[in-house]
């Protein structure tokens, strides 16, 4: 694949639009659009400024094919954790959620578990919960 093509299908798999690269790139969208067309080749400065925002390596972003695709991370994560398909969809769509809607949707999840039964537990803490929790996902990654 070409360079050009190689841009596009990266933005199209992340659902941006051009404009929001071009905000998230810093440069102007018809230059964006110029670049997935093939209307401008790529120089350094700005193949760099495409790979760390699609988080893939230049010899990917330039089409060298022996350049493995970037991983999702989605899918590393749920591997990780041998999580089922129905939960790799809630895991993918909390991620692409804005900022505003993961804290209305964490504030219905303590709301929901407050009005659940407690459960008895064994002397344990939210505070080790939480630390078994990101010391098992360092762990997996």
């Amino acid at each position: 694949m070409e360079p050009n093509e190689i841009l596009k299908s990266l933005r199209e798999s992340k659902k941006l639009t051009m404009k929001e690269v071009s905000e998230k790139t810093g440069m102007a969208t018809a230059l964006v659009s110029d670049y997935e067309t093939g209307k401008k080749k790529l120089g350094l400065k700005v193949a760099i400024r495409f790979a760390d925002l699609y988080k893939v390596s230049l010899d990917y972003l330039l089409g060298r094919p022996e350049a493995k695709p970037p991983e999702d991370p989605i899918i590393a994560l749920c591997d990780a954790f041998h999580l089922p398909e129905q939960d790799r969809a809630i895991v993918a769509a909390y991620l692409y959620m804005s900022d505003k809607d993961r804290a209305e949707l964490l504030r219905l999840v303590k709301k929901l578990a407050e009005s659940a039964e407690p459960k008895p537990q064994e002397n344990t803490s939210i505070e080790d919960v939480k630390m078994t929790t990101n010391n098992e996902i360092q762990e997996k990654l």
